[in-house]
């Protein structure tokens, strides 16, 4: 089979449909993040994590459909490894940055979790203990 006769995704229906589903997955995101910036104008620390995660994960949603336009440019044998070798390596690093953003030591200070190690709270008074 040549290589070069290989039916790229993005080039098909299905591909396009991803394509069109990423831009309005981002679309989605985006607005939604953007809500929720403007919801927490009182607490400037939300505010930041709100911004980076806009930021950086609205780029990511955007980057297929940029990443497939621009792969109509490069050569059809090398076109499938070229919108892979991008696109996984911008989900590592998002993964990366999303576990950076959510390490359990800054995840307090965003979203104000209590942090319990007293077992006591789990253990409270049910129906069932009596009987």
């Amino acid at each position: 089979v040549d290589p070069a006769r290989h039916v790229y995704l993005y080039d098909s229906f299905p591909g396009i449909f991803i394509v069109l589903l990423f831009l309005a997955a981002g679309v989605w995101f985006g607005h939604n993040v953007y809500q929720a910036y403007h919801k927490t104008v009182t607490d400037p620390l939300k505010q930041s994590f709100f911004l980076r995660l806009g930021v950086l994960y609205t780029a990511w949603f955007l980057l297929l459909p940029v990443v497939v336009v621009i792969a109509i440019g490069v050569r059809p044998y090398v076109r499938e490894k070229f919108v892979d070798a991008i696109e996984v390596t911008f989900t590592f690093v998002a993964y990366a940055v999303m576990s950076f953003l959510l390490w359990p030591s800054r995840v307090e200070r965003y979203f104000k979790i209590a942090h319990t190690s007293n077992l006591d709270s789990f253990t409270s008074a049910t129906p069932y203990d009596e009987l």
